[in-house]
């Protein structure tokens, strides 16, 4: 077998008039023409070779394939594309496309999501940016809530040189131990840092129980098995000066001198012939110091505490509470709050004590 070197350049073709069949020459390595022919069947390529075995007359030659051409794609855009004069025809089938005017190498836009714009009450600010707490801009606020409040109490009365007996009025005399009464508050707000406050506390108690032991109230003996009716009226009102030594948008502290108007009236009744009274009043001064924190625009923190203690006698308040306020106009306040209350003057001593939470509305003007 020769080993043959196809060379398009040098192989001549004849037509053959038959359909499939083609004479070719080829040269080996010797330089020697070799003829035969080759056929073309479904584009493949077989050669007929006088000099061959008949067993390899079908094997395929070196010859190449012939290779389908596939059409030509002509890109002309739309808007350039000539109005007069037509294309040459060709032999080959042609498909015009139209280009689009975007770049090839634009990537399709994507839709994306855009994120909500919170509202400025719900931003936190960055350091050194404020906000409007909703709560702080008013010049008149009026507070009104009802305290759910546990009583703890103890009363005595001396009568000249008769020293009378210490009475827990929960437990001898049979007040409720746990009772719920109106508070209220009205600030006004002047100069941003100044505040004129007002606090009214009006608390009320009444039973009738059997006494168990005897005592002594007021310069009266009440025997043991005496039906006592007992009243028990308390009511305080604060007046006070507030300023603000620190104030932002996140907060304040301040300072309060208040004076407390507190007056206090028991009064027993023996069989319904028997009546007894002592009444006591006090006239305080309170200093108080206040803090609130706005963690939101919404919603404050604030503590407040007061007091003041001369001789054996002291006045406790504190406060915590909590405020929201999705208006400017009204809120919601929600708080904890205790007063403890001992007195000792002139054969008098009473010790009332009040803690409980409390909610309530507040109005703003």
């Amino acid at each position: 077998m020769f080993t043959r070197i196809l060379v398009f350049a040098v192989v001549s073709f004849t037509v053959s008039p038959f359909p499939g069949l083609v004479f070719a020459e080829e040269k080996d390595k010797g330089n020697k023409t070799r003829t035969g022919t080759i056929h073309v069947v479904e584009d493949e390529v077989y050669r007929y070779d006088p000099e061959s075995p008949p067993s390899e007359q079908k094997k395929p030659s070196t010859v190449a394939p012939r290779v389908k051409k596939e059409p030509v794609i002509k890109r002309t855009p739309e808007s350039t594309a000539p109005a007069t004069s037509a294309p040459a025809k060709s032999s080959e089938p042609t498909y015009t496309a139209p280009v689009s005017s975007e770049p090839a190498t634009a990537a399709p836009t994507l839709l994306r999501e855009q994120p909500r714009q919170l509202a400025d009450e719900d931003k936190e600010p960055d350091d050194g940016e404020e906000w409007n707490p909703i709560g702080e801009d008013f010049n008149l606020e009026l507070r009104g809530a009802y305290w759910l409040a546990t009583l703890a109490t103890s009363l005595r009365v001396d009568s000249g040189e008769l020293q009378g007996t210490e009475v827990d009025l929960v437990n001898d005399l049979g007040l409720s131990k746990q009772a719920g009464f109106p508070i209220g508050e009205i600030t006004l707000k002047f100069f941003e840092r100044h505040k004129i406050k007002v606090d009214f506390v009006q608390i009320s108690y009444s039973a009738r129980n059997t006494v168990k032991n005897d005592f002594v109230f007021n310069g009266v003996t009440y025997p043991a098995e005496s039906d006592v009716a007992t009243t028990l009226n308390i009511q305080s009102i604060r007046f006070g000066y507030e300023v603000d030594l620190f104030r932002s948008s996140r907060g304040y502290f301040a300072f309060r001198l208040s004076g407390d108007y507190l007056k206090t009236n028991a009064s027993l009744v023996t069989n319904d012939t028997l009546y007894n009274k002592a009444d006591v009043t006090l006239v305080a001064p309170l200093v108080a110091l206040a803090g609130r924190i706005n963690a939101m625009p919404w919603l404050s923190i604030t503590l407040d505490v007061a007091g003041v203690g001369y001789d054996k006698s002291y006045v406790y308040d504190g406060t915590i509470y909590f405020d929201i306020n999705p208006v400017r106009n009204a809120g919601l306040t929600f708080g904890w709050r205790s007063i403890t209350v001992n007195v000792e003057i002139e054969g008098k001593k009473a010790y009332v004590q009040w803690s409980g939470p409390y909610a309530g509305m507040i109005i703003r003007f």
